[in-house]
């Protein structure tokens, strides 16, 4: 079930950062997304094994219609147990997503005007946990295509003479 919920950030919509506050502009509009995600994945209850549930929104939770056991929204997610609301984990998923540039755990909280530095880290570290986990599960197949490229780097160089210049030069990188 998590590798299902995982996957719903698999496919991204290339959302611009200004599109991201329009779709989610605060926490119940991530609840909502994440509530639809969840409805439709399925949801199992972990006491009989019911999948006919009720929503408790003051709860977000879900609730068997069976047996009256709570689900937590984020029961079997990467995001359980976390005390950080799930706009963080949504504004966090979205930056360390949808940008080529590595955002350090230090920018995050900056960005999320958080107090606390080992909160936005865990949340960092768990996403990079499941990513690596989700890359692992491809791999290369058929026909690989291999390249060369160069890029321009830079090394300081000392003359003869105690001099020190700068001397630039093409590093070669293999590509596939």
């Amino acid at each position: 079930m998590c590798s299902k919920i995982a996957n719903f950030a698999a496919k991204p919509e290339n959302m611009l950062l200004k599109d991201f506050f329009t779709r989610f502009p605060d926490e119940d509009s991530c609840v909502s997304y994440f509530k639809e995600i969840r409805q439709s994945v399925g949801i199992s209850c972990p006491k009989c094994g019911g999948t006919d549930h009720t929503w408790l929104n003051g709860r977000k939770s879900f609730q068997c219609k069976n047996c009256g056991c709570r689900t937590p929204l984020t029961k079997g997610t990467v995001m359980e147990q976390s005390h950080l609301p799930l706009y963080e984990w949504f504004f966090t998923a979205h930056l360390m997503t949808s940008f080529k540039q590595v955002f350090a755990a230090k920018e995050v909280q900056h960005q999320l005007d958080k107090k606390e530095y080992p909160p936005v880290w865990l949340m960092m570290m768990k996403y990079r946990d499941i990513m690596g986990k989700r890359d692992s599960m491809y791999k290369l197949s058929d026909q690989v295509e291999l390249d060369i490229s160069y890029f321009p780097t830079s090394i300081i160089v000392t003359d003869d003479d105690g001099q020190k210049r700068i001397e630039t030069k093409k590093t070669t990188v293999l590509v596939i």
